[in-house]
């Protein structure tokens, strides 16, 4: 395999795991706390702190809720050490410390 496909398959599941685990975990719960999906579940003060921030707020509440005041091992710790062992298999040369920044390098939510 190729390395930019090894490092193409890296991103795609970096990707997967973000949406899985942030956002389709936050809108779950969300959802299940009073039947709607009205970010009910995000603590007011994660919604201050994107209200004074950014605009339109409300794209970044999970991205916030994940970074500072995140209650899940899925994400960032369990999807950190997947990529770990997909990079170790993949032999994609990427270390730790640019694992860690890449998960974290979307845009929004701090």
């Amino acid at each position: 395999m190729s390395e930019d496909k090894a490092k193409a398959i890296i991103s795609r599941t970096i990707t997967t795991f973000h949406e899985s685990l942030i956002h389709g975990e936050l809108f779950a719960k969300d959802y299940m706390d009073d039947g709607a999906f009205n970010y009910s579940n995000i603590p007011s003060s994660i919604k201050d702190y994107c209200n004074k921030y950014f605009s339109p707020p409300e794209k970044h509440y999970h991205h916030s809720t994940v970074y500072h005041n995140n209650d899940s091992q899925a994400w960032p710790n369990d999807a950190y050490k997947a990529i770990q062992r997909l990079n170790s298999q993949l032999k994609t040369g990427y270390t730790n410390s640019q694992i860690k920044k890449m998960i974290w390098s979307y845009s929004g939510g701090r």
